[in-house]
């Protein structure tokens, strides 16, 4: 297995390179301006809080409810369901699978919950080797680091 950190340190290098940083500054500051275009889109922005937090609110309050109407949609469209009660169970089930589809690396889409069992962790002491898909996640992974303090 290549050493990532030390590709990690070289390769950031590039970081500091002016015209890069230029770049870099240009897309940041279109993506502020994404943004205020979105706000723009409410008539009543503050509003639209509110009704989120609200439907938030809802969802919460009646979780037991949406998680059941979410079984019952995915199972009919074909989707296998897989419930853990915690995160020991839930990184065990995900083990499981992986075994038994001879899996030995595997990529990763951004996911908190991920963080939150520490899936990276277990899957490299069971001898798997997780590659997350996104940027500032793979940075974190290389950097041996966790977003989640516990």
């Amino acid at each position: 297995m290549p050493n990532y950190n030390d590709i990690f340190i070289e390769d950031s290098k590039i970081a500091f390179d002016k015209k890069h940083r230029k770049t870099i500054n240009f897309n940041i500051s279109r993506y502020d301006e994404a943004v205020s275009r979105g706000k723009l889109r409410y008539k009543n922005l503050e509003l639209a809080k509110i009704r989120a937090s609200f439907i938030k609110d809802k969802v919460v309050a009646n979780l037991a409810y949406y998680l059941k109407e979410f079984e019952k949609n995915a199972i009919r469209n074909n989707i296998q369901l897989i419930w853990a009660r915690n995160s020991k169970e839930a990184v065990s089930e995900i083990i499981k699978v992986l075994k038994e589809n001879d899996a030995h690396l595997l990529v990763k889409s951004k996911s908190m919950i991920s963080e939150e069992i520490e899936l990276n962790v277990n899957l490299e002491k069971n001898g798997f080797e997780p590659v997350e898909t996104d940027l500032g996640e793979f940075i974190v992974q290389v950097a041996g680091e966790n977003h989640i303090t516990f």
